[in-house]
This record gives structure tokens, sequence and C-alpha cells, in this order.
């Protein structure tokens, strides 16, 4: 294992906090609100509790950066006029020192808040540790000195499924839900890593006093009543090849489709419950979904005409967007991967389902052909 991430996982030990009183949560800061979970937080939050969000992003000023929150729930179909009068964009970078913000402004902003929703990171199953750091690990540690400025009331740390080298082993069929994590041995992306050193800096937040929760998502398919997708997520490439091919990839094994309205929504009721406090919370589908239905649906509903080893599929997708006429088919088979998807077993994490008992409105959906059918029609809508 890498001597960097040791080092980087301690670096929240001199961090110190106190009791938050017990004064209402009224205000939020939420960051990553313009990524594809971060707009269905930002959704859940202002429709299901009185809180005013604030929403840390990138912008020129303030003008800007509520167009940009405003663009992104409309692009995903969840915008609410409303809603306008609920949200702040906070001007900043979460790569940068002191989140980009001056000191002064730092320091207004902390004494402000109630709650922290940190769902904001660089995303990428290539790239090293090393780039990701900053965003990733620092991003998390800027947002740790925040929170003890007032000190906030609760910290909600949204993390990954990947932190638990489920890669490794035979994967058991619960898992022990806790702020601990076992040893980063068996992490191989630098995604994996750095979202691992994270849960280390929050763990030992907690530990000075913060409270904390931390939650951690397997693969998050698209909205269950909308049917919008994140386009750059593995199995919505799949699905789009293939749409475009008019052919399936003769694939087996299982996938887990969890929607995004679940887990935004998940995330909001257990933020808001006393049970939450100190625990972690594994959100995944618990009913697995089969590929060879996924593809067999294809077939059967005419998105494609017949079906080819998976090789020989993703020769036929690099060949089709090499052709002077399919170059928008480029990003798609660069982020294809050479092998089939991984069909390791993801275990159950009962903390959820305990913590979602009082809300019995908050459900997984367990059909996945409805689902996969919703998707469809989202993704062929926009050719």
């Amino acid at each position: 294992m890498e001597e960097n991430l040791i080092r980087d996982a301690g670096l929240s030990r001199s961090i110190q906090y106190s009791a938050a009183g017990s004064r209402r949560s009224r205000m939020a800061l939420l960051t990553g609100a313009t990524g594809f979970l971060g707009v269905n937080l930002l959704y859940d939050l202002l429709e299901h509790t009185s809180l005013e969000v604030r929403c840390l992003v990138r912008a020129a000023g303030e003008s800007e950066g509520f167009g940009k929150l405003r663009h992104a729930l409309e692009a995903h179909r969840l915008w609410r006029s409303e809603f306008a009068s609920r949200i702040r964009p906070v001007i900043g970078d979460l790569s940068a020192p002191g989140l980009g913000l001056s000191d002064r402004e730092f320091f207004t902003l902390g004494k402000h808040l109630d709650v922290i929703y940190h769902n904001g990171a660089q995303i990428n199953l290539v790239l090293p540790y090393r780039a990701l750091r900053s965003v990733n690990v620092l991003g998390t540690l800027e947002l740790l000195r925040l929170a003890a400025i007032a000190p906030v009331r609760a910290f909600h740390h949204i993390s990954s499924v990947a932190v638990l080298s489920l890669d490794h082993g035979e994967t058991p069929p619960e898992i022990q839900e806790s702020l601990s994590l076992p040893p980063a041995n068996g992490l191989t992306s630098g995604y994996a890593k750095a979202k691992w050193v994270a849960e280390q800096l929050v763990s030992e937040a907690a530990g000075n006093g913060l409270n904390v929760s931390i939650y951690r998502p397997g693969l998050i398919s698209g909205h269950s009543r909308t049917g919008v997708c994140n386009l750059r997520d593995s199995f919505s490439l799949t699905l789009q090849a293939c749409l475009r091919l008019a052919v399936t990839p003769e694939l087996s094994g299982i996938i887990y489709l969890t929607p995004v309205d679940f887990v935004s929504r998940a995330i909001v009721e257990l933020s808001n419950s006393a049970y939450s406090g100190g625990k972690a919370f594994l959100i995944n589908n618990p009913v697995p979904a089969r590929w060879e239905e996924i593809m067999e649906l294809m077939r059967a509903r005419g998105y494609a005409h017949n079906s080819v080893p998976y090789a020989e599929w993703i020769r036929l997708l690099r060949r089709k967007a090499e052709e002077p006429s399919q170059r928008d088919l480029e990003p798609i088979a660069a982020l294809m991967r050479d092998s089939p998807p991984d069909n390791k077993k993801v275990p159950v994490g009962r903390n959820t389902a305990e913590g979602l008992a009082e809300f019995p409105d908050v459900r997984c959906p367990d059909d996945s052909a409805t689902l996969v059918r919703l998707y469809l029609s989202y993704l062929s809508s926009l050719d």
C-alpha cells in the first residue's frame, strides 16, 4: 500500500469539535450538487426538509452559480419554481485550500451552517490516487475544518461501496457496517483509495467529537420515475452502445440496479433520523438483475436484432466509432472496458433496512425489467 495513504489518513487528527447544541437545523451545505446523485440530493433536501441549502459550485459569480444549479435540476426533470428561494450558491472549489473562499468567507459560512452533506468527488476509475487527492481527500479535510467552526450538528459523508474491497475473496452475505474500514491493501483503483482515505479522515473526526454518518452506495442507476440516467456510468454506457449498434453482447451474471432517487431519498431520510448518528450505511438494491434478461429484453423490444460475444461486440463498437459519421460514439467506446462487467455479489447492509423501517414509502424498486424499459426509453429518446 502507498505510504502516503496512511499519512493522509491522519490529517484530521488535530481538528477538535465541541458540542453543537440543540438548535433546530436551518441551513445545510451540499457539495457536488450538480452531479448525478448530488442533484437528486438537492431535490430531496428541498422537497422533504425545510432547510435552506447552500451549494458549493464553481462559477464566476452567484448568478452563474445559481444558473448552474437550476440547469442541473431542469436537466434531470427535477426543477420546481418554489425551490428558488431556498437555494444559495457558494462560489468555491472543493480542490482549493479553504474551498476557494477567503478566510472571512470560510469563517462566516462555518458560523451559519447546521449540517453538511459532503457528496462532491472526482469520480475516475483510471486516474491514480495522487491525481484524485486534492478533490477527494483534501476537499474532505477542508469541510471537516469548516464543520469545527460553529460546530455543525451533523456531517453526512457520501462515500462508495468501492472502499470495502469486495472484489477480493468471497463476499459475505451480510457485512458489518461501521465507520471503521478494513485496511486498504486490497484496493486497486486510485478512486477507491482516495475514498478510503477520505473515510479515515471522517472517522477520525467522529472520534474527536463530530456527529458523523457515512453512506456507501453501490452502482447507482437511473431515476425510477423519470428514467433519467447518468450517461457516463458503466451500465448506461453499455445500454447506449447496444442501442447504437442494434447488437447486444453475450453477457452472463448479475448486476445490482439501485435507482438514484432511492439512494438520495434514503440518505435524506436517514440523515434526519436520530438512528443515523455514528453509523455507516451500505445502500444497494438487495435484488440483482440478470444480464441475460436485460439483453433479451432489448432484443425482444426491437432495440437490438442479435447478440455476439463480448470481445467481438467491443471490436464492432470501436470500428463503428471510427466511421466519420459516427464520431459521437468515440467517448462511449473510449469508456467501455475490454473485459465483461464484474459479476460479484454485493452483501446486504442491515443498517439501511433498520433505519428506513420508519419510512415505509422509501423502498428500492425490485422490478428490474420495468427499470430497464424506462432507462431504454430515456436513452433512445436522446438520439
